[in-house]
C-alpha cells in the first residue's frame, strides 16, 4: 500500500511538473505573439458572405475578402497554420475553410483563441 501512495504521489508531481512546463510554453508563445504586428493593406477587403464563397471556388486565390459567418471550427497544424471553417448559420452545407499561414496564424489573437 505504501508503494501504490507513493508511485501515486510520484505521477502527480510528474503531471503537475509537466502542466507547468505546458503553461510556461504557452505564455513565452503569448509574449512573442504580443510583439507580432501585421501591417494592413491600403486596398480594402471585398465583403462576401459563405455562400458567395462557396459558389465561387477561386474567389479567394492570393486576394483579401472579408468573409462574413460564424466560425464552426477552428484547428492549428503546428505553428504557422490555422484553419477556420466559417458557415453560414442556415444548417445547411454551405462551409468556408479558411486558411491563416505564417505571421498570420501567429498573432496574439490566433493564438490565444487556438491553443
Amino acid at each position: 500500500a505504501l508503494r501504490d501512495a507513493d508511485h501515486a504521489s510520484s505521477a502527480q508531481a510528474k503531471n503537475a511538473a509537466k502542466e507547468a512546463a505546458q503553461k510556461a510554453e504557452l505564455e513565452k508563445k503569448l509574449e512573442e505573439a504580443k510583439q507580432l504586428v501585421l501591417t494592413e493593406p491600403e486596398a480594402p477587403a471585398k465583403r462576401i458572405r459563405v455562400g458567395q464563397a462557396t459558389q465561387d471556388i477561386n474567389i479567394g486565390d492570393d486576394k483579401r475578402v472579408c468573409i462574413y459567418g460564424w466560425v464552426h471550427y477552428i484547428r492549428r497544424s503546428g505553428d504557422s497554420l490555422l484553419f477556420i471553417e466559417v458557415r453560414d448559420g442556415t444548417g445547411h452545407p454551405p462551409v468556408v475553410q479558411c486558411v491563416l499561414q505564417d505571421d498570420v496564424a501567429r498573432t496574439y489573437d490566433a493564438t490565444r483563441r487556438v491553443v
